[in-house]
């Protein structure tokens, strides 16, 4: 996360060579209006600078030395055009060359690599994760073409790589089933012709009632006799649904187990895309236990949740999943690193029997 489409909570305290974010830029609130400003200050070659440096060769190596075996990057479409005038204002920079180089390293490293389109032309959600944050964003601006055109460019160019195990068609998008069903039949149709039937399809199930709308329905758009090896992902974080009255034993206990029991009933295998040991201490009744604990109980409760999310997430059938994100650099701050550095996590044994 936070490489090739930015978000400012993680991207913001990044004390490395260049950047994306300014830090005393209040404006900033997004992959897109960073990426304006860096044009209109002609400061783009920060952004260059900070993508070579974010992740390298030697971080997946010591990922793979952590004991992990697969890993998901997360890409903006612009990165699949051809020319800057065509990601503007995104920055595209050596576009496709940034993938190249992850599948390169993935392959030295032995790991396996889901390719995730992130950030879709004209937003899947209006979300800052999408790199587009827009209050009056509608379903209609999305622009279903241009991603087929981005996941058409990476399933062709990465056909026959073996590291590549799947391609994720949208990253939590927020649109409905009549308006979405069709691109994923299409994009499933890309995958197949330049890829086959060994590298998996990926549809993320955002919201729960995704679930009836999107991956029941698909049995009638993508049936597995003509459309095999489709996979569903689910992201686990109960940190962004806790209200206030919830306490911190419902939200890192019940909670999460009745979140975790949508991967057994989507009827296809599915596996958690993205999960972390967030709990939701910003606000409420969570907030008041966790101000009240000593810095071993802390650790203590974020070890136990972590194992929690790892045995619900390796449950039966489950397929697993991927940390979000590898790396933060808030390094001062050890709740953030708890919750959100897997790096961290596995050192301090904050997931316990995730990795081999």
């Amino acid at each position: 996360g936070g490489w090739l489409v930015g978000e400012r909570w993680l991207n913001v305290r990044w004390e490395g060579d260049g950047y994306l974010f300014r830090r005393e830029s209040n404006g900033e609130h997004d992959d897109y209006t960073a990426s304006q400003a860096r044009w209109a200050e002609g400061t783009t070659a920060a952004v260059l600078e900070f993508r070579e440096k974010w992740y390298t060769r030697e971080t997946l190596l010591d990922i793979a030395e952590h004991g992990v075996e697969s890993v998901r990057v997360p890409f903006g479409y612009w990165i699949t055009v051809d020319n800057e005038s065509e990601a503007y204002p995104h920055i595209r920079g050596r576009g496709l060359g940034y993938l190249d180089d992850v599948v390169g390293w993935a392959e030295a490293a032995n790991l396996s690599v889901v390719l995730d389109l992130h950030g879709a032309p004209g937003s899947q959600s209006g979300e800052q994760q999408s790199g587009y944050l827009s209050h009056s964003w509608e379903q209609g601006d999305w622009d279903a073409e241009g991603s087929l055109r981005a996941i058409e460019a990476v399933a062709q160019r990465y056909a026959g790589r073996e590291c590549v195990i799947g391609v994720e068609l949208l990253n939590e998008p927020l649109l409905d089933a009549s308006r979405v069903l069709d691109f994923y039949q299409r994009g499933a149709e890309a995958v197949r012709r330049h890829m086959g039937e060994e590298v998996a399809v990926i549809i993320n199930l955002y919201e729960a009632q995704s679930i009836p709308t999107h991956a029941w329905a698909s049995f009638n758009w993508l049936p597995a006799a003509h459309y095999p090896n489709i996979v569903y992902d689910i992201h686990l974080y109960t940190c962004f649904h806790a209200a206030d009255w919830v306490s911190l034993w419902f939200a890192t206990g019940l909670m999460y187990e009745a979140y975790a029991a949508l991967a057994s009933i989507a009827f296809r295998p599915t596996f958690v895309g993205e999960w972390s040991n967030c709990i939701s201490d910003w606000h409420g009744e969570v907030r008041r236990e966790v101000d009240g604990m000593s810095a071993s109980e802390k650790r203590d409760m974020y070890r136990d949740f972590g194992g929690q999310q790892v045995r619900a997430i390796l449950r039966g059938s489950r397929g697993g999943g991927h940390f979000w994100t590898w790396f933060h650099p808030n390094r001062d701050d050890i709740d953030t690193l708890s919750q959100w550095d897997m790096k961290f996590a596995i050192e301090q044994d904050l997931i316990p029997g995730f990795v081999r």
